[in-house]
């Protein structure tokens, strides 16, 4: 064992005064621990120690090195396995103040409560073994214990790296509380750490206070509410004097749960918590607190807990309420809104799974391709649990959505097209998602507000089953690349308003340009059953050679509405991955599909105006595909390549063969973009970049690709024409290439 070396680490020996008196105690197996006292400690510093050699010489030095020299540490080795107990053994050599106990593993609370149960000092310090003590920490808190004659020190502290919620567990005020239960539930810091606490062992002591050993997880938090309640007089300083280390081997033991355990964890520590109240008759006085604190306690695991498992935990939660806290079915209890709405979370999915549901969301999941894990994710932990999920997936599912299948039985895996299917949906409306989505988790909530624009609010808002739903829902993504990018370009302006506002409108507002102006992807719009169900039979009749796309089922269910709802509140935001995805749309057959729609129906939509809804539609799909930035620098090849220019450096080399395929097509397919091109505008030419990129073939793919090769001969010229100094100052030669940039921006602000 290196104990020489370890033990220089540990820095200078103290040296005992002469009061002090060595004992030694016989330890299983025949050996011996070691206890050095020096009268009657002012502190006792129990430090549990569960295999954290990597930080426990830093830990010690900043106790052994404290301001006040009268101070005992207790080390708990926890049954450590990484060098942490010879460690320890070498520490009791150095500072015979130092004292070292070891044992089986059995979790801190057992440890912590071996550490009282050898405590001699007056005040009593809990730190972790991976953690700091400021070197004046002990001789503050004690003064201060002393001064305002406190039970409990209550103090200041900081996270290294930072960690926001940790931060906010330490106090942040200087005050002297007179009342324990009103210092517990009014002032930070008072939960749920403990170790930002001095407290005094007598206090401990007389009530037989201890940390409750069946509780794996929260057992430090419910320990403040098991002693507060006692104490007289609590003292607050926000002075920082803790440093808590963030690392991934943070905490003490093995243990480490799910999200499901974790919460089922915190569920038995506020059933030890309201146990303990209701036996010193504290519960009828302090009702409407204690619900506060167990709605913000148990609300965030439960949020991340599956939904069959969180089933199962709302019912607990119920009994649990009604034998504690049974006014809160009866509304007794002023809960704000905010509390409410948790409150609501945390018992709805016992019962709501029985109920219509409000959303049922389509996941389509193309050939050769997973079902993105933040998509099912975004869908799995929406705030509004009251929704079913339907997967679509062209070929057979993988395991990621079996396993979605597995924990949450609101989801269905279809077995044929969802067009065949929507016949069997109960939910109010239909939201077709795109593979690699990510929704916002309060989209549902949020919708409630939304469909009753002239609210301020969505708390104003009526709950989304009492208001008249429209069949169509238009709203837009967080970098707004979906929806109504210039108003004025299909509606009558509103004075009132520099651009659209939220509200009712009809298709025929916007003329021939309406699918553009809402645009062609399913993304940014929820329908009505009975819209998506009649669509779909329309569908199938029609036979149409695209109809299980989603692309093609949106246009249909926008064709056939005569009234829409529009508000620009961002529902969803786009990946990477959804521009991969529309690599894989059959764009030809959408195109098609949709003219006989058109055609059948009898709409104003003309071929062109088809063409430009495609067009934005695969320019939201280019953006994504490259980043807002590059797609500027792409509008710049288009210029440079066609004088003979080559690939820039700091262009992707999959991007680059993108564009040179959408520039080969836009010679081969000119046809196709007369329309597009009659206006001679900045944006059609925009458009006509991104047809073209649609309707390539493979053929001329792979003669893109060629072309790419003879340009890269080409590339000595082209650094010739970046490092130019008429394109550095702007000249004529580029003008034309910055007016589309300039462009592409003004296109997407808008």
């Amino acid at each position: 064992m290196a104990c020489v070396t370890d033990a220089e680490a540990a820095g200078p020996a103290y040296n005992l005064p002469s009061v002090a008196i060595a004992l030694e105690f016989p330890r299983i197996g025949g050996e011996h621990w070691k206890v050095s006292v020096l009268g009657c400690p002012d502190v006792s510093i129990i430090v549990p120690v569960y295999n954290a050699h990597r930080f426990l010489n830093e830990c010690l030095e900043s106790l052994v090195g404290q301001t006040l020299k009268n101070i005992e540490v207790l080390c708990i080795d926890d049954g450590s396995t990484d060098g942490s107990s010879e460690l320890l053994d070498c520490w009791v050599t150095r500072d015979a103040r130092v004292r070292v106990t070891h044992k089986a593993n059995e979790g801190v609370s057992a440890a912590r409560n071996l550490g009282l149960e050898q405590a001699t000092g007056e005040y009593v310090l809990f730190v972790d073994a991976d953690d700091l003590l400021a070197d004046h920490a002990c001789e503050e808190l004690r003064n201060l214990a002393e001064k305002e004659v406190a039970d409990i020190v209550v103090f200041g502290g900081k996270t290294f790296p930072t960690l926001g919620w940790a931060d906010a567990s330490f106090a942040c005020v200087n005050a002297v509380v007179r009342d324990g239960v009103d210092a517990l539930l009014h002032y930070q810091g008072s939960y749920p750490l403990m170790c930002n606490k001095l407290y005094r062992r007598s206090l401990l002591e007389e009530h037989r206070l201890r940390l409750d050993e069946h509780l794996r997880l929260a057992e430090d938090h419910a320990f403040q509410f098991f002693v507060f309640p006692y104490a007289r007089v609590v003292a607050f300083t926000k002075d920082q004097l803790y440093f808590y280390r963030i690392h991934k081997e943070a905490g003490l033991g093995e243990y480490v749960p799910n999200e499901n355990k974790a919460a089922w964890q915190h569920l038995e520590a506020a059933r030890a918590v309201l146990s303990a109240w209701q036996e010193r008759g504290l519960i009828k006085q302090y009702e409407e607190e204690l619900l506060y604190w167990l709605i913000a306690f148990l609300y965030n695991m439960a949020s991340r807990m599956t939904f069959n498992e969180r089933e199962e935990f709302s019912g607990e939660l119920a009994e649990l309420l009604g034998v504690y806290l049974p006014g809160y079915g009866m509304g007794l209890y002023r809960l704000g809104r905010e509390a409410t709405r948790r409150l609501e979370f945390l018992l709805d999915a016992h019962d709501i799974i029985d109920e219509p549901p409000l959303m049922t969301f389509v996941l389509y999941v193309a050939d050769g391709e997973p079902a993105d894990e933040k998509t099912l994710g975004s869908l799995e932990y929406q705030e509004q649990q009251n929704l079913r999920i339907w997967v679509e997936c062209e070929k057979d599912p993988d395991e990621s959505v079996f396993a979605l299948a597995k924990r949450d039985r609101r989801v269905r895996i279809l077995d044929r097209p969802f067009v065949e299917m929507a016949s069997e949906l109960d939910s109010s409306n239909v939201w077709l998602v795109e593979n690699g989505l990510l929704i916002e988790p309060t989209a549902l909530r949020e919708m409630k507000g939304s469909l009753r624009p002239d609210l301020e609010t969505a708390e104003e808002a009526a709950p989304l089953e009492d208001v008249v739903c429209p069949d169509l829902m238009v709203f837009t993504d967080s970098a707004n690349y979906c929806g109504v990018f210039d108003s004025y370009e299909y509606a009558e302006p509103v004075l009132s308003e520099p651009s659209l506002p939220s509200g009712w409108y009809r298709p025929s507002d916007f003329g021939a340009g309406f699918l553009e102006a809402v645009s062609m992807s399913p993304s940014n719009k929820v329908f009505s059953r009975r819209l998506v169900q009649e669509s779909s039979r329309l569908l199938v009749s029609q036979k149409l050679r695209a109809a299980s796309s989603p692309v093609v089922l949106s246009t249909a269910c926008s064709l056939l509405v005569p009234s829409f709802l529009y508000t620009r509140v961002p529902f969803f935001a786009f990946q990477e991955v959804t521009a991969a995805c529309a690599d894989r749309l059959p764009w030809s057959g959408i195109k098609e599909d949709t003219l006989l729609l058109v055609e059948a129906l009898d709409m104003a939509p003309t071929e062109a105006a088809v063409d430009r809804a495609m067009c934005s539609l695969a320019l939201t799909y280019l953006m994504l595909s490259v980043g807002f930035e590059r797609f500027g620098r792409l509008c710049e090849l288009s210029q440079a390549f066609e004088e003979g220019g080559a690939q820039p450096r700091e262009l992707p080399e999959e991007a680059f063969h993108r564009v040179l395929s959408s520039l080969a097509a836009r010679r081969l397919f000119e046809d196709a973009m007369v329309c597009a091109r009659a206006a001679e505008t900045e944006r059609d030419l925009a458009r006509a970049l991104c047809l073209s990129l649609m309707t390539l073939s493979e053929e001329n793919r792979r003669t893109a690709l060629v072309q790419a090769e003879q340009t890269a001969n080409a590339q000595e010229a082209l650094d010739r024409y970046y490092s130019s100094v008429t394109y550095r100052i702007g000249s004529t030669v580029v003008d034309v290439p910055r007016r589309l940039v300039r462009a592409v921006t003004r296109l997407v602000k808008e």
